[in-house]
């Protein structure tokens, strides 16, 4: 099972997800059914060692945020119109 490491976003909006970006970070949402939403923010570089390895559409991931394992599908990807670039990512809790 992958595990990616994911730390609490406090800023929201565009702004804040760009200067993420800048960064080398990828904003990222994490909900389910009956769980509020949480912001979170992942390193794009190993998000992108695992995007490259499999389908992460069709495997489980567990997200490591504050001392708590997650248990996740990925929901949604959103892509850069032109760039092979990932800009935003969902995940289902399970």
């Amino acid at each position: 099972m992958l595990i990616i490491k994911a730390l609490n976003r406090i800023k929201k909006g565009t702004r804040s997800s760009r200067r993420l970006r800048k960064f080398n970070k990828l904003p990222a949402i994490l909900y389910g059914k009956n769980f509020d939403s949480l912001s979170i923010e992942l390193d794009y570089n190993d998000l992108l060692n695992i995007y490259n390895k499999i389908d992460i559409f069709k495997n489980k991931i567990k997200i490591f945020l504050d001392d708590k394992f997650f248990l996740v599908k990925v929901k949604n990807i959103q892509y850069h119109s032109f760039k092979k670039k990932i800009l935003h990512i969902d995940f289902f809790l399970l």
